[in-house]
C-alpha cells in the first residue's frame, strides 16, 4: 500500500484536444517535495499557439516502464483516429515507448537537445568552430528540399570530420529534418513546449503528490475559463468575466475594469469575450480609427508634383531671412540626453589636479 505512479488527464482537455493541432511535446520535470519523483507531461498546442496541457503522470523516474506505462494510459486518452506528432528529447524510454505504443505516428527530435549534443560533442574546440558547427547543423535541419540538405549536410561533415560522423551515426534524418520529414510538423521544430509548461508550474512542484494534482487542476480551470472567455450577465450592458482578477465590462459606455478598452480603443480580451461570444457584434464597438474604411481614407488622397510655371517675364526672387543674434551667453556645453554617460572629472587626493589623472607625477591612485 504505497504510492508508485498515477496517470491523470481531465475530460475537458480530451474533447478539446481533438480541435487542436495533432502533435504532442513529451517531457519530464523533477518535483521538489519531500518524496521527489517526476512529472511526465504531455502538452500540445492550440490554434492560437497556447500550450494546451493533454495529460500527466507522476512516476518515481524516468525509466523505460514508466514512459512505457505512461503512453499506454495516453494512447487509451487520445485514440488512435490521428496520426499524432510527437517531440521530445532522445530519452530511450521515450524512443521505444513511442515506437511500440504508437507505431503509426511520428517522432521527431528536439532541435535544441540536438544542439546540446553537437555542443558535447565539439567539447574541447575553438568557439569559432563550434559556432560554424552549429550555424551548418541548423541549416541541415531548416533545409527545405532534399537537394539542398545534401549540400548542407555535405559541408557539414567535411567541415566536422570524424566528430560529425560519430554524431550522426545514430541519429536518422527523418526524425531531425525538415526534408525529410514524412509528416506535417506544424512550424515546430523543438519540444520548447513541454519546456514552457514545467516553467508555468514552477510554484506548484514542491507540494505532496494530491496537491500537485489539484494544483494542476486549478491552473487548467483558470486557463480554461480565460480561453473560453466565459462571461455572467448582470444587467443589460453589465457583464463580469470569469477571468483573473475578475473583469466587469460595460458595453453601453464601452469601459472595462481592466482599463485597456479605455485606453486603447479597441475592446480588450474581457471585452471581446462580452461582445463576441454573447452579443456577436464586436467590431460595432472597435473606434472608427481602427477600421479599414479609416485606414484607405487616410492614404486615399494624392500629393502633386511641383510645376514650374511657364510664362515670360522676370520672378522676383525672395531673399533669406533676417538673422538675428539671440541673447544672453552663448552656450558652449550642451545638456546630455538622457540615458547618456557623462564622463565625470575626478580629482586625484596626492596631485591635487582635476580632470586626466597624471600617472607619471602621482603614484597614488584616483
Amino acid at each position: 500500500m504505497k504510492f508508485r505512479r498515477c496517470f491523470f488527464a481531465f475530460g475537458a482537455c480530451l474533447s478539446g484536444f481533438k480541435s487542436c493541432r495533432p502533435s504532442l511535446s513529451l517531457d519530464g520535470t523533477f518535483l521538489h517535495n519531500k518524496h521527489k519523483g517526476i512529472l511526465l507531461t504531455a502538452i500540445g498546442q492550440d490554434g492560437h499557439n497556447k500550450l494546451y496541457p493533454v495529460a500527466f503522470g507522476i512516476v518515481s523516474e524516468e525509466s523505460d516502464s514508466n514512459w512505457a506505462y505512461f503512453l499506454t494510459h495516453l494512447r487509451v486518452c487520445i485514440g488512435t483516429d490521428r496520426v499524432v506528432t510527437f517531440f521530445s528529447d532522445r530519452n530511450h524510454g521515450i524512443l521505444d515507448g513511442v515506437k511500440n505504443i504508437f507505431p503509426d505516428c511520428l517522432h521527431r527530435y528536439c532541435l535544441y537537445h540536438l544542439q546540446l549534443n553537437l555542443s558535447s560533442k565539439c567539447r574541447g574546440c575553438p568557439s569559432g568552430f563550434r559556432k560554424k558547427m552549429a550555424h551548418l547543423f541548423n541549416a541541415c535541419a531548416y533545409a527545405p528540399t532534399k537537394s539542398k540538405f545534401d549540400v548542407h549536410i555535405k559541408e557539414f561533415i567535411e567541415t566536422g570530420g570524424t566528430r560529425i560522423r560519430n554524431f550522426l551515426a545514430d541519429l536518422p534524418y527523418n526524425n531531425w529534418t525538415c526534408a525529410h520529414f514524412e509528416g506535417n510538423r506544424y512550424g515546430q521544430m523543438a519540444s520548447s513546449v513541454a519546456e514552457s509548461w514545467n516553467m508555468k508550474i514552477g510554484g506548484i512542484r514542491g507540494l505532496p503528490i494530491t496537491n500537485v494534482v489539484d494544483g494542476l487542476r486549478s491552473i487548467m480551470m483558470v486557463e480554461m475559463c480565460v480561453r473560453a472567455e466565459e462571461a455572467a450577465r448582470a444587467s443589460e450592458y453589465i457583464y463580469e468575466v470569469l477571468s483573473t482578477p475578475i473583469a466587469v465590462v460595460d458595453i453601453r459606455n464601452r469601459s472595462c475594469t481592466c482599463r485597456a478598452w479605455q485606453v486603447n480603443g479597441l475592446p480588450c480580451i474581457h471585452a471581446a469575450c462580452v461582445l463576441f461570444h454573447n452579443n456577436n457584434d464586436g467590431y460595432a464597438y472597435v473606434d472608427y480609427y481602427y477600421t479599414v474604411e479609416c485606414y484607405k481614407t487616410t492614404y486615399s488622397h494624392s500629393i502633386y508634383p511641383f510645376v514650374k510655371p511657364d510664362f515670360d517675364g522676370d520672378l522676383p526672387l525672395v531673399g533669406p531671412p533676417d538673422y538675428h543674434i539671440r541673447r544672453g551667453r552663448t552656450k558652449v556645453k550642451r545638456i546630455p540626453s538622457r540615458g547618456e554617460k557623462v564622463k565625470r572629472k575626478i580629482k586625484c587626493s596626492s596631485c591635487n589636479r582635476m580632470g586626466n589623472h597624471n600617472k607619471k607625477t602621482c603614484r597614488r591612485p584616483v
